[in-house]
């Protein structure tokens, strides 16, 4: 169990009320000391260099024990080959992965990969024993070969395998297919349909498996390096940074944070936390090859994956909150002010509730006093909760202020959100009191089965029809071209990638980091003798780990854009530092190979980039346009079915598919950053990341209008990932006190679809600006008229519904009235955020 820590998380000792006196600057310097624990810079530096240095290790220790001539005599005639073996520390670099889950990921799709392979050519041996070296009228076929190579190579990139086992299945199959098809080959697969454990295929799994192994152990040694001890941690650091924030926008509330500085390290903060909650995903995930979901380890991954639903939950009510207090002189301060004691216990009840959460994952199982906790708790929460409702009504009731004013709607939202935090807490732990059965078996099957359904991921056909090409033709070359070299066809199944935006610097980079992986050690080889005495093979297994260690540093240290030149570094140098001890080396022969292999390598990717230009059917620009503009359509149903007060049809509301359009348009966009524009004009990066900024803060408003509208609600248990059924809050029955008596008005029809026709004005104008590919200037945009100017339509619709509505002494969460002042808030929300996507498109 983690520690209890049920107290508001605030640095330098301090709690909330200390932190109202505290003075600005000395306030911000706190939030920048609470956040470390989120951004933890020099932490990550010593993990990856620590992660480095047993890679390099593991290394240098497969090449200092196979080097020895002994050693290497000792093995089976087929593993005395330093071809082969030098395949171990390539296998190492490939598998090595930050993480034990991920490295075993890595290894089983590497080891499948190569059975795929090995099955194949076990079975073509069976049907066609020795390959081309049999007889004449033994039953060779180069026609059924062919057809075969055609066949398997298809499937493999059309059925949904892992990247890395389609990788690896491709790298075999060229290697094995070119081997049987060679005359002067000697390799040996199989005996007719029998597997020949001393053959070549069992020797390159054996190595496979070998080095694979070699590098999860790795990973193990001398102390594991497990997900879930990192998750723990993550999930303390981003409880506590939830807290923070949330206490940080309370104090904007109550006036304490009037500072243009401070309201901007929240905004900040806000997203930092935002990204966090995305890695925390991922790494939740790859704990499943932990533990295979089985047992304690599946309970505690399962706990862990309904609580990254929460916190979504909770950042969104968290948006709300952050979008009110940023409205600088909206709030009334003096009845904020006049509830600081009431808020404050909320949040101080809030924040204990969702400690309590945290500590209750630690162990992957909620006790009976873990159950009572909660439910202590819960009844804190929810008395607070309803103290707050009632003091806010009835101070506002006496102040005189009009049950529903558009300068007073503000505070109803403020209130209203606080609330619902609380309640989205309340729930997610009664939830937890009453565990799902894990469903490992039908994830399992679900996961097999998916593998034949790649139709469901767009333009997969056009990916399978590039590598296919790409990977044919390099098997050709290698044939007839290269004396019957795998290594073109080889290097097209490592560089094969889904995305087209960098595909010209991706593939240079790719070509960069093989290159110097073969070269650099060729150079001190050349300098170095080998195993020619004590004192030179230490030198060179020195020389060796720090090449090594440096290399991967770069890849896990370096970002996205220098990893994989890095990675394919070290992996290529690992093969080149593998030479047969000898005291006298050959430069000439060395650098002959290192060019025939430099060379092939090269001729490999320029092939693939020829291709990926020429066959793709749809550029990142392109793609970003249209899940922008499904994003739109999207957001627009969702206004309409709330205006409406309609809940959408289906388990996946409109809000969660505008998600996963916004998270397409985004990776996308990063891909289009890089693509080759050659005559066009150059991509609006700046307004496209402020395009999908403002939807997707279209989508959080729209959750919230979802949330407004509906009474009741409850906790849903779903379907999540590898067999995961994870709790989260979902709202109950549309409210239809809040639309009998005002759906038929002229008010809103006029505000509602005042909005909708902007909408798609805008829509209309965004996708021309983003599919504007010349310097001419955009008729569309010359003569679009912003119509959106002001919201003196969702003013009209305010006093409407006031005639409808009246104070009561209901919670805030079931108040008609502050619901209903909600929805207006957040329709004009909507009306700023379409002017801001004007606005930023005409800057443009």
């Amino acid at each position: 169990m983690l520690a209890q820590d049920s107290s508001p998380t605030l640095p330098k000792g301090k709690g909330l009320k200390e932190a109202l006196e505290a003075p600005e600057m000395d306030r911000l310097i706190s939030i920048d000391t609470a956040f470390q624990g989120l951004v933890a810079g020099r932490a990550t530096f010593y993990s990856n260099l620590g992660l480095a240095l047993r890679g390099a290790f593991a290394v240098t220790v497969v090449i200092g024990v196979f080097l020895q001539s002994g050693v290497m005599r000792s093995l089976p005639t087929i593993y005395q080959n330093p071809t082969l073996l030098a395949m171990i520390g390539f296998w190492v670099v490939l598998t090595l992965a930050p993480f034990l889950g991920p490295t075993i990921r890595n290894a089983w799709h590497a080891t499948l990969g190569t059975g795929i392979a090995l099955v194949n050519s076990v079975m073509m041996n069976g049907f066609f024993p020795g390959g081309a070296k049999a007889a004449p009228g033994n039953g060779y076929s180069l026609f059924a070969a062919w057809t075969d190579l055609i066949v398997v190579s298809f499937l493999i990139l059309f059925l949904d395998f892992p990247d890395r086992t389609r990788t690896f299945a491709l790298f075999y199959l060229a290697m094995f297919m070119m081997h049987f098809m060679n005359p002067d080959s000697h390799a040996i697969f199989s005996r007719g349909f029998v597997l020949d454990v001393n053959g070549t295929g069992v020797a390159y799994m054996a190595v496979c498996v070998v080095g694979t192994g070699i590098a999860i152990l790795a990973i193990l040694l001398p102390w594991p390096r497990r997900l879930v001890a990192v998750a723990e941690v993550e999930v303390v650091h981003l409880r506590q940074g939830v807290s923070l924030l949330l206490e940080e926008i309370i104090l904007m509330y109550i006036g304490q944070n009037t500072s243009p500085a401070v309201r901007s390290k929240s905004s900040r903060n806000f997203y930092i936390v935002l990204e966090k909650i995305a890695v925390l995903n991922e790494k939740i995930e790859m704990m499943w090859w932990e533990g295979f979901d089985l047992f304690f380890l599946g309970a505690q991954r399962q706990l862990f994956v309904s609580f990254h639903v929460l916190l979504e939950d909770i950042m969104d009510i968290v948006h709300g909150l952050k979008l009110a207090a940023d409205k600088t002189g909206t709030i009334n301060e003096d009845l904020m002010v006049a509830l600081r004691p009431e808020v404050l216990a909320l949040v101080s009840a809030t924040n204990k509730l969702l400690t309590s959460i945290v500590d209750a994952l630690a162990d992957g199982n909620i006790s009976e006093e873990e159950k009572e906790v909660f439910a202590a708790e819960c009844r804190q929460v929810r008395d607070m909760a309803n103290n707050l409702s009632a003091t806010y009504t009835a101070r506002r009731a006496e102040s005189g202020i009009p049950v529903l004013c558009v300068e007073h709607l503000e505070e109803d939202f403020a209130i209203y959100n606080m609330a619902s935090l609380g309640e989205c807490l309340i729930r997610f732990s009664l939830a937890l009191s009453t565990p799902s059965p894990n469903q490992w078996f039908t994830s399992t099957v679900n996961a097999v089965l998916n593998v034949f359904d790649p139709l469901r991921h767009p333009n997969h056909l056009n990916f399978t029809l590039r590598g296919f090409v790409a990977f044919i033709l390099g098997f050709i070359l290698g044939m007839y071209f290269h004396n019957y070299s795998f290594v073109l066809a080889g290097t097209m199944a490592l560089v094969l990638s889904k995305f087209m935006g960098s595909a010209i610097e991706r593939n240079l980079g790719r070509a960069q980091g093989v290159v110097l992986g073969m070269v650099l050690p060729a150079i001190v080889v050349s300098q170095v003798p080998v195993c020619s005495g004590v004192l030179e093979m230490t030198t060179y297994l020195l020389l060796v780990g720090s090449f090594e260690f440096v290399a991967l540093f770069v890849a896990f240290a370096a970002g996205p854009r220098f990893s994989y030149i890095a990675l394919l570094t070290a992996a290529f140098a690992a093969k080149q530092f593998f030479n047969e001890c000898t005291s006298v080396h050959d430069e000439t022969v060395a650098a002959s190979v290192a060019y025939a292999a430099v060379s092939a390598t090269v001729q490999g990717i320029f092939i693939v980039l020829i291709v990926d230009l020429i066959l793709v059917n749809q550029r990142p620009s392109e793609a970003v346009t249209l899940h922008v503009d499904a994003a739109f359509r999207k957001v627009e149903k969702m206004l309409y079915a709330n205006m409406r007060g309609q809940r959408p049809a289906g388990e996946a509301t409109h809000a969660t598919l505008v998600k996963g359009d916004l998270a397409l348009a985004m990776m996308q966009h990063q891909e289009a950053i890089h693509e080759p524009r050659f005559w066009r004009v150059a991509y609006p990066e700046k307004m496209v990341s402020s395009l999908l900024k403002h939807l997707e803060e279209l989508r959080l408003d729209l959750s919230a209008v979802n949330r407004a509208i509906a009474l009741g609600g409850g906790i849903e248990k779903r379907q999540g990932p590898h067999g995961t059924v994870v709790s989260t809050f979902v709202e109950g029955v549309v409210d239809g006190v809040i639309f009998e008596k005002v759906t038929d008005t002229e008010e809103f029809r006029v505000a509602v679809n005042d909005v909708l026709k902007q909408f798609e004005g805008i829509d209309g104008l965004v996708s021309s600006c983003l599919t504007h590919e010349t310097e001419d200037p955009n008729p569309d945009l010359l003569k679009y008229v912003h119509r959106l100017g002001t919201a003196e339509h969702v003013h009209e619709l305010a006093k409407a519904m006031s005639a409808h509505l009246e104070y009561s002494s209901a919670q805030v969460l079931d108040d008609t009235r502050c619901r209903s002042a909600v929805m207006i808030c957040l329709l004009l929300n909507i009306h700023a955020r379409l002017d801001g996507i004007c606005e930023t498109v005409l800057k443009s």
